[in-house]
């Protein structure tokens, strides 16, 4: 007892995260809650309750009324969230709308550059995850094009240098976001190119 008392007192406070009915929100809050929320409340009930709390806005709107519902109101509320804010076109669709709608980069380092590279993360870890068919949407040249147009215009052109080098080899670039260790050779510390260098794998 004493041991678990300890293990207690030197955890961490596990924080809880609240959805308020954005797509590209929606994996990470429902991992969270079910994790440190669901399963410390075996009852349906309560557990309704907690997942109306921890929504706002329009996800609140959404499943306030399964509280109404006299046995399955919480298995209801799950689905309804899903249904609404979980599929994974949506999902896709939404963290593709948030890259392109970030704001162009004037200068390679600074605070800007860094929330760049953690939305290009973002992205393609939770597309990753979800399979992928879904990190196509990041393969898109469309994609490409419009976040290429983000960058520094030196940087804009190194770029578009290097995916004309794969494009004449008959392949296409690759969103590689996260996924690869090291940035072009020319610019090994910028962050956000590292991210978005286009991957000439198969």
């Amino acid at each position: 007892m004493v041991k678990a008392l300890r293990q207690v007192v030197s955890s961490p406070k596990v924080e809880y995260h609240r959805f308020d009915g954005d797509p590209s929100k929606y994996v990470t809050f429902m991992h969270n809650f079910e994790t440190y929320l669901e399963k410390d409340n075996p009852d349906e009930s309560r557990r309704l309750q907690t997942l109306i709390q921890h929504c706002t806005g329009k996800a609140r709107d959404a499943i306030e009324s399964c509280a109404n519902l006299s046995n399955d109101g919480y298995q209801v509320a799950k689905e309804t969230l899903r249904e609404n804010f979980g599929k994974q076109h949506v999902i896709a669709e939404a963290h593709v709308k948030k890259l392109l709608s970030l704001p162009c980069l004037k200068n390679v380092d600074g605070p800007p550059l860094l929330e760049f590279s953690r939305h290009l993360d973002t992205a393609d870890r939770t597309l990753t995850g979800m399979g992928a068919e879904y990190v196509s949407d990041l393969n898109h040249m469309n994609t490409f094009r419009e976040l290429a147009k983000k960058l520094p215009m030196f940087l804009r052109g190194r770029w578009t240098k290097c995916a004309g080098k794969i494009i004449g080899l008959g392949r296409r670039p690759k969103f590689q976001g996260g996924i690869l260790a090291k940035g072009w050779q020319s610019f090994p510390s910028c962050p956000a190119v590292a991210k978005f260098s286009p991957s000439n794998k198969q």
